[in-house]
């Protein structure tokens, strides 16, 4: 009888237990809310390329490689975008984002050394892509 009692007591204690952690989830989940296209726009997930090495290969006067580089963000940038919002909304947004803004680029990142190139380049193209209203 005693065994029984104990094991009563543990399933209702466990259900408890499983039922509190379940409403838990739930009110958050219930609690949260989507993000729209402009915070997703500004999310980069990819390769990096930071703006102390562009300063770097600026500061050495490499301009072919500085040049390289701040092609090669843009280029991961609209990727992200492309991945991010799919092949129409996509290559629409790709398609109002002005790119080859190097002095603009280099210019940010001499000020901010520590950004992505990357994300440099979409809070750049940030208000181009929202006067278009595609975000």
């Amino acid at each position: 009888m005693r065994t029984l009692t104990k094991q009563l007591c543990l399933a209702a204690g466990l259900m408890t237990l499983v039922a509190g952690v379940c409403y838990g989830l739930g009110y958050g989940f219930y609690q949260h809310k989507p993000l729209r296209d402009a915070d997703y726009f500004s999310l980069y997930i990819g390769d990096k390329t930071f703006c102390r090495t562009v300063n770097y290969y600026d500061d050495k006067g490499d301009q072919k490689k500085v040049t390289a580089l701040l092609s090669y963000a843009e280029e991961n940038a609209m990727s992200y975008l492309m991945r991010r919002f799919g092949k129409d909304k996509g290559s629409a947004i790709v398609k109002a984002c002005e790119v080859e803004r190097h002095e603009a680029l280099r210019a940010n990142c001499r000020t901010n050394p520590d950004d992505q190139v990357e994300l440099v380049v979409l809070e750049l193209n940030k208000p181009l892509v929202k006067q278009q209203k595609l975000i």
